[in-house]
């Protein structure tokens, strides 16, 4: 869980999406840092390619008209229903024993169930979201409102 958590932060602090697995790939600190050192330095490359480029490749393609379009309103209530149900049903309680505000840790939510209820969701709303997204919306409210911005 620790591992799942220090990988989660080191995705949000660099703008990564390293899988947690990778720690096995990488045991020690030292090789982990390097990992990490040579994928940021691609990213640098990447990046300092495309700075170079942009401008040229503004004046060669022209840019699109946007239009407005208005997207189909997202119902949070009926998000946070399933989101909880689902929840209820990975944790063997209740629904009503679910409080929306509650960290999914202190309801009793573990990694390896946090992993299967993501998985639950995926399904029901055909996405591919990472388990690790519960570190960074760690309570029902949070997550439904995250999964309405994205659906």
């Amino acid at each position: 869980m620790v591992g799942v958590e220090w990988i989660s932060a080191i995705n949000r602090h660099y703008g990564l999406e390293i899988k947690a697995t990778k720690l096995y790939d990488y045991p020690t600190l030292l090789e982990l840092t390097n990992y990490l050192a040579e994928i940021l330095s691609k990213q640098e490359k990447v990046a300092a390619v495309v700075t170079k480029t942009q401008p040229k490749i503004e004046r060669l393609v022209p840019q699109p008209q946007l239009t407005t379009t208005t997207s189909p309103q997202v119902n949070t209530s009926e998000i946070k229903q399933v989101l909880k149900q689902k929840l209820a049903d990975a944790l063997y309680v209740d629904p009503s024993e679910i409080v929306e505000d509650q960290k999914f840790i202190d309801l009793g939510l573990d990694s390896i169930v946090g992993v299967e209820w993501i998985s639950a969701i995926n399904r029901h709303y055909g996405l591919e979201i990472k388990a690790t997204k519960l570190y960074d919306y760690p309570t029902l409210l949070e997550l439904t409102n995250y999964l309405a911005e994205i659906l």
